[in-house]
């Protein structure tokens, strides 16, 4: 007698945790609004934390990058011009 109560005790608590289990399945398949909801939270959170330039800075930055730019273009030429005549030298 005794094994026939633990084996109804058994399959009640599979029936038990059977029934958790879809529920929990039944929850996980909501939309995703408050996870999407909560992305966009973190994102306007983060945005809110950047520290953004003021115009005069922003100004030299541009400057600095267009004279660099300016530089580089103005070497590579000089050296295509320098590497060309030497090879029309050898040849």
């Amino acid at each position: 007698m005794s094994e026939t109560f633990s084996t109804d005790a058994i399959s009640e608590e599979k029936k038990d945790s059977a029934e958790k289990q879809t529920s929990t399945q039944k929850s996980d398949k909501k939309p995703n609004d408050s996870k999407k909801t909560g992305w966009f939270d973190g994102m306007k959170a983060e945005f809110a934390k950047i520290i953004w330039p003021d115009k005069p800075k922003i100004i030299k930055n541009t400057t600095a990058v267009v004279l660099v730019s300016i530089f580089v273009a103005v070497a590579v030429k000089i050296s295509d011009l320098l590497i060309q005549a030497v090879l029309n030298l050898l040849v």
